[in-house]
Parts: structure tokens; C-alpha cells; sequence
């Protein structure tokens, strides 16, 4: 039997709290006593709770939903991230009011722009975003997220590749060919 890293026995620890209480009530104390290590161990690892939060979505993200993006897939792709919203729903209630530097959707938000500039750089041979397309690129990542925000708080129960669907069709369509 392989025995996991002490890393990882922080991360479960952490995530696990995380999909149970408001994470504004979770001290670093309680991960500590979930993981049974101690505090040295823990800042060892991790700067504070907030830099868990961001793992336990892009962590997701990457290994759940990335994997799939071809290239030429990316309504469907994205229908992932609202069946993740769905299937970790109580995750996502738990850090929607976090407020300040360190928010879950600030997160978010700079963590769609950077995907969305890395394919837009990619997928032309840039080095640089011009102007126009950084603008674009922060509007389609702002409705994208204000979306997903709102399909949370409503709990809606439209399907996610319903919604992807109305998503990708305001995206730009000079700039739907470096996503699709």
C-alpha cells in the first residue's frame, strides 16, 4: 500500500472541511486537527487557507474538466465547469461571499483570462495580447464568470450544456476560432 505525502494529507484534509462549513469559519487550526500535523508542517507546505481554496478549484479544473479541451470542444468543455458547480455545489456556496485580495472569484476570474490568453497567444504565434483582444478577453471571462455565479446562487437547473451553449454564442466570432 502506498503511503500518501504529508502535502496531500493537507489537501484532503483542507478540502474536506471545505465541502462541509463556510470556509469562512475554518481555521487553520482545523485543518491542522483534521490532518493531524502540525502547524510547522503545514506552513511547510502552504502559505495559508486561501492558497488551499485556489488548489481545491484549479486542482479540479485541471485534472477534471482541461484534460478534455481539444481545442475544438470548448461549449462542451465548458458544460464541465457547470456540472462541477452542480456536483460541488456546497463548495461553491461556501466561499461565494469571500471578500478582499484574496476571493475565490477574483481566482477565478484571473484564472479563465490567463487560460483564455494562453490559447489566444498559442493558437496565433503572439507574444503579447494586443489592446482589442485583451479587452475581449477580460469581457467574455467577465460574463463567464458573472454566469457561473449566478447559476450557483440560483441553483439553476438548466443543463450545463444548455448554458455553455449561450455562452459560447457571445463570444465574438473572430475570436470563437482560438477557442473552437
Amino acid at each position: 500500500m502506498r503511503q500518501m505525502n504529508t502535502k496531500q494529507i493537507i489537501i484532503d484534509a483542507a478540502f474536506k472541511l471545505f465541502e462541509t462549513k463556510d470556509f469562512e469559519h475554518i481555521s487553520i487550526q482545523q485543518i491542522l486537527d483534521e490532518a493531524h500535523v502540525s502547524r510547522k508542517t503545514f506552513y511547510k507546505y502552504f502559505y495559508d487557507k486561501y492558497e488551499l481554496m485556489h488548489m481545491y478549484y484549479s486542482n479540479y479544473v485541471e485534472e477534471n474538466i482541461l484534460k478534455y479541451f481539444d481545442g475544438s470542444n470548448w461549449c462542451e468543455t465548458q458544460a464541465l465547469f457547470f456540472d462541477f458547480a452542480r456536483e460541488k455545489s456546497q463548495f461553491f456556496m461556501n466561499v461565494y461571499d469571500i471578500k478582499g485580495q484574496e476571493d475565490f472569484w477574483s481566482y477565478v476570474y484571473n484564472y479563465t483570462y490567463d487560460f483564455y490568453k494562453k490559447i489566444k497567444l498559442k493558437n496565433n504565434h503572439q507574444k503579447e495580447l494586443s489592446e482589442i483582444e485583451h479587452y475581449t478577453i477580460h469581457a467574455i471571462v467577465n460574463a463567464e464568470v458573472s454566469v457561473l455565479k449566478a447559476y450557483i446562487r440560483d441553483k439553476s437547473k438548466l443543463p450545463s450544456l444548455e448554458i455553455s451553449r449561450l455562452l459560447c454564442e457571445l463570444i465574438p466570432y473572430e475570436y470563437q476560432n482560438y477557442i473552437d
